[in-house]
């Protein structure tokens, strides 16, 4: 499924967030939460049939992110941050897309170095990557301000 982490998978979810981005609501809150919960449910049942059947392939190549990405992209549009301007968010979310899989490379390989147990899990590699993407964002977006580093300029 290499085509969910390729250049026209990358353009079908920068043309889905760009449609989602412009409608003013979609799906109400209620519903939107609802949406999210089964699709969260959707997704872990997939990967344990996966796992169960030995189906893998590609670890982020899902059917149920069709649903989990807009769910969150529409929860997150409409919580209201007040300190963060609809551009600045664009700019982050850009920058999580982009580096996401190198964070998650170095948490992988980080993680390898420890002993077996709970670092091991693939839940910890998946929030640590999250986690660390969202940093690196807001860093490179504040090297980029302050320093005045041009060729971020062209990135973010």
């Amino acid at each position: 499924c290499e085509v969910n982490t390729s250049l026209p998978g990358g353009i079908f979810w920068i043309a889905l967030g760009s449609f989602l981005a412009t409608k003013k609501e979609i799906i109400r809150t209620k519903r939107l939460y609802t949406l999210f919960v089964f699709s969260v449910i959707l997704i872990i049942a997939e990967r344990i049939l996966i796992v169960m059947f030995d189906l893998q392939y590609h670890d982020d190549c899902y059917f149920a992110l069709i649903l989990l990405c807009p769910s969150i992209f529409l929860l997150t549009k409409s919580v209201d941050f007040r300190f963060l301007s609809r551009f600045r968010f664009r700019e982050i979310s850009t920058l999580i897309y982009v580096i996401h899989g190198t964070c998650g490379r170095v948490t992988g390989f980080a993680l390898k170095k420890l002993p077996d147990g709970f670092w091991s899990s693939e839940v910890i590699k998946v929030l640590i990557t999250i986690f660390l993407a969202i940093i690196m964002s807001f860093v490179i977006l504040k090297i980029r301000d302050k320093c005045k580093f041009n060729a971020l300029r062209y990135i973010c």
